[in-house]
Order: structure tokens, then sequence, then C-alpha cells
């Protein structure tokens, strides 16, 4: 099992692919996204589906939405190694 921190660097690798960045998140996972509201997005997201569906529409919005390695700094590590890290890491 990878820890919150690696799960969350392959989440970040992974965005431009809106398939395999649904995919590690658990079947029910939630992504809560409040600020975009005023762009259309609707600010909460529940299952792989949903998630799949807010990544390609991230992707419509800003055509090239990407997270560079280099520019990524984790601020916050926790020691869980399941996916609810992502309610305790943040970039």
């Amino acid at each position: 099992m990878k820890n919150s921190k690696a799960l969350l660097l392959e989440y970040l690798a992974s965005v431009r692919d809106p398939e395999r960045a649904a995919s590690l998140f658990a079947e029910d996972g939630v992504f809560e996204l409040p600020f975009l509201r005023s762009l259309g997005v609707e600010p909460r997201y529940t299952g792989r589906r949903q998630i799949t569906a807010l990544v390609h529409k991230l992707l419509d919005l800003y055509p090239d939405f990407a997270f560079a390695p280099d520019d990524t700094r984790i601020l916050i590590e926790s020691n869980c190694s399941t996916h609810p890290m992502m309610r305790t890491a943040l970039i």
C-alpha cells in the first residue's frame, strides 16, 4: 500500500489522464472543489465516474492543466497509508 505522499504525487502526475486519476480514489471517494463554482464546476463529486467527469471538465476549461513535479511541495504529510489521505494532505 502506498503512503499518502506517494498517492498524492501519483494523482498529480496522472491528472492529464482522467480515468487514471479517478482510479486512485476509492469507489465511493469524494472530490470537493468549491472554489470553481463561478465557472460552472459543481463543488462536490462522488465516485470514480463523477471524478472522471470532473477531471475531463477541468481539462476542457484549462487544456494545459498539469502539475510539474519540481513545482509541487507537500505541506502536510500523514502517516496514513489509505485513500482517506486526500482529506489530510495539502499541496
